[in-house]
């Protein structure tokens, strides 16, 4: 868990990081994500608003085997498994890992890269 991956999703190639696996449990309360009960520790995430309740409040969801609950880290405006309409990923979907992450100085929109 935490590792960043490469999904194909609805024709696109999308990063997420893999915040639990099959047969763990996830929840989300008061902007915090637990694991089985755990909260995760995640320096590398930045929140950058008014997040939608949904965002900040979900679950309990029981991610069955074979199957990947993903979060982006830019959590107040992430498109990822806490929505419905993106939901649990199949681990089959993974095409690969990120070799390097570029971002921004300045903000993490992807507008300046380096």
């Amino acid at each position: 868990m935490g590792d960043l991956v490469i999904v194909q999703k609805e024709g696109l190639q999308i990063v997420k990081r893999v915040i639990a696996i099959g047969e763990s449990t996830v929840e989300g309360k008061n902007g915090r994500v637990y694991v089985d009960g755990e909260a995760l520790e995640e320096p590398y995430v930045v929140h950058t608003g008014n997040p939608a309740l949904q965002l900040t409040q979900f679950g309990p969801v029981r991610v069955p085997k074979g199957m990947l609950f993903l979060m982006g880290d830019n959590r107040d405006v992430s498109y990822d498994s806490r929505m419905p309409q993106f939901g649990l990923v199949d681990q089959s979907t993974i095409v690969g890992k990120p070799l390097y992450i570029y971002r921004s100085d300045k903000d993490r929109s992807g507008t300046y890269l380096h």
